[in-house]
């Protein structure tokens, strides 16, 4: 999910009281503009059919002379579809904005914050989502975390061949619930450890090696990843050095991780990595495997046994 804030002149004249006061310095030419307008999030990824509420937060709306205003307050979905059009002293009301997404495809919900005037510049935030078919968003990928699909390693061991998705725990891939059904959801390493179905537990680093590596131990990346389209874009970027075939019927994806630590950018750690918490531990750290979309080997790497988030692989008994 993407936020920006744009400023633009004020071109809207409506009947509305306004009292702008500019600088006392008269040899001034700036322009003052308006910021600190922001509203409430949505997940990246929505069904459609979903109902959704906006509201903005005008509690910190400021001039950047730090001169007084009265603002004006509405909405836009999308260049072409306009709604709630009409513009309120938000001093007086700042109701819930209310969308029905009806159809698939990319949404831009734009805020925008003003001064009738026209004597400041406006300020807007535009929250970003896209609307698909949970069951068709992801093609090309094999597991369906509703069966018991397994595969045959080459030692014999038996493997999930997609992310365990366990409703009660971890987060959603780019905090999108919808899209749990086929991308799994992510845990860090205690809850990894706990979220195998019976019959079944947390690999380590030795079961991949064994079950999918050379002679040597090395794990080729393009044996392990899945080709697969996500809402009409391939998930992995091409790489000479790296010709995916899915050999080992794994499925990885690059859904990357999810970083607690960051935030400004929890849920954005993907479309390169497709990262596995193993059992192991070292150094009061959490090991891991991952795939990095241009390297030719999975790699072993560790992190933060608490914060981090990522998907997880389960083998048999």
């Amino acid at each position: 999910m993407k936020k920006y804030t744009i400023f633009g002149i004020c071109a809207i004249a409506l009947l509305l009281n306004v009292s702008c006061k500019k600088s006392d310095d008269s040899s001034s030419t700036s322009t003052p503009s308006l910021g600190g307008l922001s509203i409430n999030t949505v997940p990246a990824f929505l069904p459609k059919n979903t109902v959704l509420t906006f509201q903005a937060d005008v509690s910190d709306i400021v001039a950047s002379d730090g001169s007084e205003h009265t603002i004006g307050l509405y909405w836009q979905v999308n260049s072409s579809t306009k709604k709630d059009t009409t513009s309120r002293n938000i001093k007086i009301e700042n109701p819930v904005f209310e969308y029905s997404v009806d159809t698939l495809g990319v949404y831009d919900v734009h805020c925008y914050a003003f001064t009738v005037d026209n004597t400041c510049y406006a300020t807007s935030v535009v929250d970003s989502f896209q609307a698909v078919d949970p069951e068709k968003v992801i093609q090309g990928y094999f597991g369906d975390p509703t069966s018991s699909k397994e595969v045959i390693a080459q030692d014999g061991k038996a493997w999930q061949i997609f992310n365990v998705c366990d409703a009660t725990r971890g987060l959603s891939f780019r905090d999108s619930p919808v899209l749990d059904y086929l991308a799994g959801r992510m845990y860090n390493q205690e809850e990894a450890k706990t979220v195998c179905p019976a019959g079944m537990h947390l690999p380590s680093i030795a079961d991949f090696r064994s079950s999918f590596g050379q002679a040597d131990g090395t794990i080729l990346s393009a044996e392990m990843m899945a080709d697969v389209i996500f809402a009409g874009d391939k998930m992995w970027e091409y790489w000479p050095k790296v010709q995916i075939s899915n050999a080992k019927h794994f499925n990885a994806m690059p859904l990357g991780y999810i970083d607690l630590t960051d935030p400004f950018n929890t849920y954005n750690h993907y479309a390169e990595y497709a990262c596995f918490w193993t059992k192991d531990e070292e150094n009061g750290l959490g090991k891991f495997m991952y795939i990095y979309a241009d390297d030719p080997e999975m790699r072993e790497g560790e992190g933060d046994k608490e914060t981090l988030y990522m998907s997880v692989r389960c083998v048999r008994d």
